[in-house]
């Protein structure tokens, strides 16, 4: 059924003007919800942010501003104000859902959309509506340098840090902790981690249940992986889970971890804006490509949601949205492009990104 509403949906938007409603309908806000960890996509401009949408910058944010601005100049979103409101990186789906009755689970914290580094999974899309990709990226790690106390890195254990983090409930949980476990060189790490994964239970999202790889502080599962170097034991979790990007690379450019596994432009930046602090190699090939996406609330019953005005509203914006979004690729330099710029500056695309943006406004006149 959600399959035939997004069908539904995109066939309105692409073939049919805006509704031209003779009484407006009372849609006083649009709740955006923004990351504050996630630079160079989603972040803080200020350390006091408000919930004005201007203190929050980066590329997914930019194409949610510049669409948005669009939105509330017609009915039925005609003056509606935008709210920012901050969702944390494990949980970011969470206000998207909603109960039987179509209402948001947290009133307090629900959102309209996500506006932030989001992969389009086959998962999520069985729960979710989301827009056409808005950026191409990877999933990489990076490796602290052997120097100074690491220099049995890599070729041995070091035995009081973690072998690899990761935020939860991200593709670099899964599959990019699997993907890892495959292809690191490192056999001696790459034995306990497969025996971690085999092991783990997995959640209803998908990923691996949040708190699992903290219970083997201070032992190891594969006793026979370690223990010609650290006697048997391990002094910390081999595999540790963060709630967000900020908290995790902090710790890892503290050499608490030796791998981190995040999207390369994540990663990349962190790096960039803190030269002092992070002695760490980054690899460049990447396990896999993903698409980022803007997610918008869905209802799996089409017919029965007409009637109820808060589910009209997230249906009515999920189309909204998409059409303004296709009108900005098509007005000269596009939204893409016009979002890279200023998060980006002059820094030199992949060719990968490159073939991105020109498919991405490919026939559009």
């Amino acid at each position: 059924m959600n399959a035939r509403i997004s069908i539904f949906l995109t066939l309105w938007v692409l073939w049919h003007p805006a509704p031209n409603f003779a009484e407006p309908l009372n849609y006083p806000e649009i709740r955006v919800g923004v990351r504050f960890d996630a630079s160079p996509f989603s972040h803080r401009r200020t350390l006091s942010p408000s919930e004005n949408l201007d203190d929050y910058g980066g590329y997914v944010v930019e194409i949610c501003r510049e669409v948005l601005d669009q939105v509330v100049q017609s009915p039925p979103f005609r003056g509606s104000s935008i709210r920012a409101v901050e969702v944390s990186a494990s949980d970011r789906f969470q206000p998207l859902n909603v109960d039987g009755d179509f209402q948001p689970l947290n009133v307090d914290g629900d959102v309209d959309l996500l506006c932030g580094p989001a992969s389009i999974t086959v998962d999520r899309l069985k729960k979710y509506n989301v827009s056409m990709p808005v950026y191409l990226t990877g999933v990489a790690f990076a490796s602290l340098r052997a120097t100074g106390e690491l220099a049995p890195f890599p070729n041995g254990l070091v035995c009081d840090k973690s072998i690899v983090g990761y935020v939860s409930n991200t593709t670099a949980e899964f599959p990019g902790l699997e993907t890892f476990a495959e292809s690191t060189p490192f056999i001696r790490f790459g034995t306990a981690l497969k025996y971690l994964l085999k092991n783990a239970p997995i959640s209803e999202g998908g990923g691996y249940q949040e708190g699992y790889f903290q219970s083997f502080v201070g032992t190891t599962p594969d006793q026979e992986s370690f223990q010609d170097v650290c006697n048997s034991t391990l002094e910390v979790p081999p595999v540790r889970e963060f709630s967000d990007h900020q908290t995790g690379l902090r710790a890892f450019c503290a050499k608490e971890v030796l791998f981190y596994i995040a999207d390369i432009d994540i990663i990349s930046e962190y790096v960039r804006s803190h030269p002092d602090e992070c002695d760490v190699t980054l690899e460049r090939n990447v396990f896999f490509l993903e698409n980022y996406g803007i997610y918008f609330r869905t209802y799996q019953d089409f017919a029965s949601i007409l009637g109820d005005e808060y589910a009209m509203k997230s249906l009515l914006l999920y189309a909204a949205f998409n059409r303004r979004l296709l009108e900005r690729l098509r007005f000269g330099v596009g939204v893409f492009e016009r979002a890279y710029k200023m998060t980006f500056d002059d820094r030199t695309r992949t060719a990968a990104l490159d073939r991105f943006f020109r498919s991405a406004s490919f026939g559009l006149r």
